[in-house]
């Protein structure tokens, strides 16, 4: 009988401590499914202000896109534009770079006031675009500046009929003609399937409203920030979520890295004001000079110039 209690007291002893470790690792996976769930249902927000698209803003928006991208706390990104466009290389990255977040998370574009030229290129990136009834959507098309040949000195010596002037008016504007072309033909193949525009119309590079936009299929919806941020929540599928400023993290890495190389400055608002003055500048397109370039020898005889070509809006003028 003793023996049968031994045994007995044994298999109650065991039983009771798998059902506490078995309570234990329910526990601890409940908290640690919780803390994941709690970290991993952030959306992004990334501002761009009235912008123009140079090199320099473009290089600050791809440094947002790629830490919302590298984030795996953010499962989707709403990013508010407003922008009439810049330079066409600059412009294409941002398309380039919106697409690419797109294949890993879903992106809305939500438009304020105006998307176009170069805006509008790179709204085509995304899942989806949001604008206001009255934002200003589209300007499909390009402009570049005429360069004359330069004036003929002795001291500059060409290897080629277009050395110095890099081609004749007509191949800059031959050129022209080909962006403009592969700036429709992207449209119709990002959006080819709800566009209710032929080419020919889309090649007067009309600016539209957000209504006409949305009648043409030139957006997806009429909303605010708060529509495209459900809409972006839908897409990710979570409902539970927190939002995170990319502009306030992608500014912090910046003054980290600042802090790196130069070491933290005795006073901690002139650095973080010193970073904001050069975002500001990059924003505004500050900094990005037409025409000129640096790295030119002193005393060199001529002005250098590169081909201007823009994708811009460039709103009339009384």
């Amino acid at each position: 009988m003793s023996l049968l209690s031994g045994l007995f007291g044994i298999i109650v002893g065991r039983a009771v401590t798998a059902s506490v470790l078995i309570g234990i690792g329910l526990a601890i996976g409940y908290g640690i499914f919780t803390a994941w769930i709690e970290e991993d249902t952030r959306i992004g927000i990334i501002d761009i202000p009235f912008t123009v698209i140079s090199d320099d803003s473009a290089a600050f928006i791809v440094e947002m896109i790629d830490l919302a991208r590298e984030d795996h706390s953010i499962k989707g990104v709403v990013i508010k534009l407003n922008s009439p466009g810049g330079g066409v290389a600059a412009s294409e990255k941002l398309f380039f770079e919106v697409e690419r977040l797109r294949r890993e998370k879903p992106v809305i574009i939500s438009v304020s006031d105006l998307a176009a030229s170069g805006g509008y290129m790179m709204s085509l990136g995304a899942n989806e675009i949001f604008a206001r009834p009255g934002s200003s959507i589209g300007s499909v098309g390009a402009l570049t500046n005429v360069f004359p040949d330069p004036p003929p000195d002795e001291s500059l010596v060409g290897t080629g009929p277009a050395k110095l002037t890099g081609g004749a008016q007509r191949t800059f504007i031959a050129q022209l003609e080909l962006i403009k072309e592969a700036f429709i033909e992207n449209v119709f193949s990002q959006r080819g399937d709800v566009l209710k525009i032929s080419r020919d119309e889309l090649a007067e590079a009309r600016v539209y409203t957000g209504m006409e936009g949305l009648r043409l299929g030139l957006i997806d919806r009429l909303g605010t920030d708060s529509d495209a941020i459900d809409r972006v929540a839908e897409l990710a599928g979570i409902s539970d979520f927190e939002l995170v400023n990319v502009n306030v993290e992608a500014l912090r890495l910046r003054v980290k890295q600042f802090e790196r190389v130069f070491g933290s400055p005795p006073d901690g608002n002139d650095q973080v004001r010193l970073q904001v003055n050069t975002l500001a500048r990059a924003f505004s397109g500050g900094g990005a000079q037409v025409g000129v370039r640096p790295g030119v020898p002193p005393g060199f005889p001529i002005e250098v110039e590169i081909p201007q070509f823009f994708y811009l809006y460039v709103a009339p003028t009384q």
